[in-house]
């Protein structure tokens, strides 16, 4: 009888065993819910069924998903045998993640006998609050007395539909003391961002140190959904007194050379101060300094430069040195004296132009009109003009003006003008004509005229263009 109960509780327990399985991953639940902008945490248990201890890899698939961020306590965990251990798993989510269902895979692996278990996670995103703010930024973190502290804060609206009006709050602070508040309602339409803009400017005495900058943005009922914050310094400025400062002025062919010496003659170390120096605002493209200023400001028609000391100890000095070259100034100088000497020349020179009036067909006329201008302001005496007429066509001798001597030459036939004196700006204009002794296939080109006229000191010439005559 009692063999046979042995039996019978051996038949029951084996399934049991035989079914229970080496390592098992067990969630605190099938479906997790997680606020959009918060972190929550779940306890994942690690149950080792084996009889002895092991140790596992412990990791999360995908450890990053629309948004969403996991972090594990620890990837490597050992459980004894036939015990179990817990492992927390974050879950991380922006404000802006939209609302819906990720699945995520917990697996637990062992590292020496090679058995494995996972179990998923369904996590839910619910939204906080329509409204957030999405951007904030300042100016700067490093103000001095009387510099403008520039606040820039964006509140956006996630939701599709409705519109919302949330109580948007800054504080400035220091040492917990309130300084400034700025306080308005913000409205703004579905899907859509809205910044705006706080500005404070430190006063000539404010209290040097670390302020704090808190930004609120609060719902209809007065609760605060978002929040962001800055921390800024405000320098202490010390001015020493003037006779404390040794100056002294170099100028060369090239550059002018300034040296400035500040010297603590006292027995404390003086606070941080500035040095400043202000010079012609043409000076600023040709300024160096050995220490570069650590401020550059417009004054009127000047540039003030200002370098920070931030302690002198007693007897010690600090030496600033700068230089405004001269070599830009020079160089400018000489580009415009080129540019105006070429310009000069070019306006202020004798020119001839060679031009056209007609159709490029056998038997048809063409004017030629050559003008000769005297652009100088001197006089051109014996004036001579010479053209070259190409021998496929011949030169008509019929003239409006003042005829050529003519002369046939090998290739074609040269005119030459006897035209004097050209007083300063004085034109000139003689024509001829020319027709084609055969059928021209193509263009014709007329070679350049030449004028040759003597000049203040020596004979001197110009040429005109070439031309080209197309028939139609």
């Amino acid at each position: 009888m009692k063999k046979l109960l042995v039996l019978l509780l051996v038949a029951i327990l084996v399934p049991i065993v035989v079914a229970q399985k080496p390592v098992e991953v067990v969630p605190p639940a099938r479906t997790v819910s997680l606020t959009t902008g918060e972190t929550v945490s779940i306890g994942i248990t690690i149950r080792n069924n084996q009889p002895f201890t092991d140790t596992f890899s412990f990791s999360v698939f995908p450890s990053f998903s629309s948004g969403i961020s996991v972090t594990v306590e620890k990837t490597v965990i050992t459980v004894e045998g036939n015990s179990e251990k817990t492992v927390e798993v974050y879950f991380s989510t922006p404000i802006d993640t939209p609302e819906g269902f990720l699945q995520f895979f917990i697996s637990a692996k062992s590292l020496s006998a090679g058995v494995e278990d996972s179990a998923s996670v369904i996590l839910q995103t619910i939204k906080k609050v329509p409204m957030y703010i999405s951007d904030a930024s300042i100016n700067n973190y490093v103000f001095k007395p009387e510099e403008k502290l520039i606040i820039e804060t964006s509140v956006t609206n996630l939701h599709p539909k409705t519109a919302y009006t949330y109580e948007l709050k800054t504080l400035i602070e220091k040492d917990k003391e309130i300084i400034q508040t700025f306080a308005e309602n913000v409205t703004v339409q579905p899907r859509e961002t809205v910044k705006v803009v706080n500005e404070y400017v430190f006063g000539k005495f404010a209290n040097p140190g670390s302020y704090s900058i808190t930004i609120y943005l609060k719902d209809e009922y007065g609760k605060v959904v978002s929040t962001k914050t800055f921390t800024i310094n405000v320098l202490p400025v010390y001015k020493l007194p003037t006779g404390y400062s040794e100056k002294s002025t170099s100028i060369g062919f090239l550059s002018l050379t300034t040296t400035v010496v500040i010297k603590n003659e006292g027995n404390v170390g003086s606070p941080p101060f500035y040095i400043s120096e202000e010079l012609p605002l043409i000076a600023r493209g040709m300024f160096a300094a050995s220490v570069p200023p650590s401020n550059e400001s417009m004054i009127g028609g000047s540039v003030v430069y200002s370098w920070y000391v931030p302690y002198l100890a007693p007897g010690e000095s600090v030496v600033i040195q700068y230089h405004v070259s001269f070599v830009g100034l020079w160089i400018a100088m000489i580009v415009i004296s080129a540019i105006t000497y070429f310009s000069y020349r070019y306006t202020f020179k004798a020119a001839i132009v060679k031009s056209y009036h007609g159709v490029l067909k056998k038997d048809k006329e063409v004017l030629i009109s050559l003008e000769m201008r005297n652009k100088t302001i001197s006089e051109m005496k014996d004036v001579t003009v010479v053209d070259k007429v190409p021998a496929v066509v011949q030169v008509v001798e019929k003239f409006d003006t003042l005829p050529p001597s003519i002369k046939k030459a090998k290739g074609g036939t040269i005119l030459t003008w006897s035209l004097g004196t050209l007083k300063p700006r004085e034109e000139r204009i003689v024509t001829y004509r020319i027709k084609p002794v055969v059928d021209v296939v193509g263009s014709l080109r007329l070679p350049a005229a030449s004028m040759n006229y003597l000049g203040k000191k020596e004979i001197e010439s110009a040429f005109s263009k070439s031309v080209i005559i197309s028939p139609k």
